[in-house]
């Protein structure tokens, strides 16, 4: 790495000398001999790239590029590095971190329509996926960013974990079981399984917190087990809170975006799994001149209705 001035100057130079080399070879073979040109270029390439990487750490030009993006997930393993690693593994990530913050910010709000997560750029070191909200959807709700807190505590969940006590630090950082529960659940899918030849994650960026040590540890398969263990005991000391309700209205509005529906004078919304949706669809009144009454049974949860089943009373 490089640390002072001297160096500096010393890896512009090198940096030079080595383009100016792999533009010569360029010249000599690319056309003449591609397959020649390719394997003689390859260590060039490797050499300008590192250093290229030193330059940028030591200029402030890597620092500026995470500023792209609030939330980082720098991905770490054999073979996972930028340029080679497997575009299944990159896109599986993506739906993992997608799917963990629309999935925790619906259970945790009354937002009707849930934002999405906007790819914002890639980093090098390692492989690093940036993450952000797209600006129209950076909008107070109730004087709260809903979805950035979400990032935050998804974030704050999964490195709690790593702690030397991780009972006691999700417990402080999350002190309703319910929310505690959610978040954890959801955390557990920024961290990889001993199977995943991603071996670490590590998460940055602006919204994500660091523990009490300073530090922001590395996510690794062994916190799952952590991570399992107390939502075990989550879902009992939950399941002894959940009080079971049963409605019955005429359901008028429905999101099958994010599976929330409202029956009619009913003010609290109604969370459904995909598997219910069909259940769902079938109580939906088609002719709202002759509206049916559906029969809602579920469990009260923070701020939602979570549905147990659904069906139309007939008339």
């Amino acid at each position: 790495m490089i640390s002072n001035e001297i160096e500096y100057k010393q890896a512009k130079l090198t940096l030079d000398d080595l383009e100016g080399a792999l533009f010569e070879l360029k010249q000599e073979l690319s056309e003449s001999n591609p397959a020649l040109y390719e394997s003689l270029a390859f260590p060039y390439l490797k050499d300008i790239e590192k250093l290229r990487r030193e330059i940028d750490e030591y200029t402030g030009v890597s620092l500026a590029q995470t500023e792209k993006a609030p939330f980082w997930l720098r991905l770490i393993g054999e073979g996972i590095h930028f340029g080679d690693t497997s575009a299944k593994i990159i896109a599986e990530w993506i739906s993992r971190t997608v799917d963990a913050f629309k999935s925790a910010l619906s259970e945790t709000s009354e937002m009707v329509d849930i934002p999405d997560l906007k790819f914002a750029a890639v980093a090098d070191r390692s492989f690093g996926i940036g993450f952000k909200l797209p600006e129209s959807q950076l909008d107070l709700f109730e004087g709260r960013n809903l979805a950035e807190e979400t990032l935050t505590k998804l974030s704050l969940a999964a490195i709690s974990l790593a702690s030397d006590n991780p009972d006691a630090e999700m417990e402080q950082n999350f002190p309703d079981p319910r929310e505690r529960e959610i978040f954890l659940e959801n955390a557990l899918n920024l961290i990889p399984s001993r199977q995943s030849p991603v071996k670490e994650v590590e998460l940055s960026g602006r919204l994500v917190p660091k523990l009490r040590s300073g530090l922001r540890p590395h996510l690794v398969a062994e916190l799952r087990e952590k991570g399992d263990s107390i939502l075990e005991k989550l879902s009992e000391l939950v399941g002894e809170k959940e009080e079971k309700v049963v409605r019955s209205g005429w359901l008028f509005r429905v999101n099958f975006k994010n599976n929330h529906f409202w029956l009619k004078d009913c003010g609290e919304p109604f969370h459904f799994e995909t598997g219910l949706a069909r259940k769902v669809k079938e109580a939906l009144d088609p002719d709202k001149q002759h509206p049916h009454i559906a029969e809602v049974k579920g469990i009260r949860r923070k701020n939602v209705i979570e549905v147990l089943s659904i069906r139309r009373l007939e008339e």
